[in-house]
């Protein structure tokens, strides 16, 4: 939030914690939105992606993409540009 107010935008991985997102109303983990999430149909490395709100009312974007050290597992990227294309928050972490 600090680096937001700002003016600037923050791309990162987030781990699975006791962390809640709210989505139309509800508290939800990271595993919850990614059930939720509308699906990248076709694409090798994303997986879908999905807005939230932090508990700070911070709009944000959550990417999932494969975990590349193993494939049925995913990962979540976070960020606070929510306007960027999911293949735009996956290149800005250099991949």
């Amino acid at each position: 939030e600090k680096i937001h107010s700002k003016g600037l935008f923050v791309i990162g991985m987030v781990k699975q914690l006791k962390q809640r997102y709210l989505f139309n109303g509800e508290r939800l983990t990271l595993e919850q939105l990614y059930r939720k999430a509308k699906r990248d149909i076709g694409k090798k490395e994303t997986l879908g992606s999905i807005h939230a709100t932090l508990h700070t009312g911070l709009p944000v974007k959550i990417v999932f993409v494969r975990n590349r050290n193993n494939q049925s597992e995913w990962l979540a990227i976070l960020s606070t540009d929510t306007t960027l294309s999911n293949e735009e928050i996956w290149d800005a972490l250099g991949h």
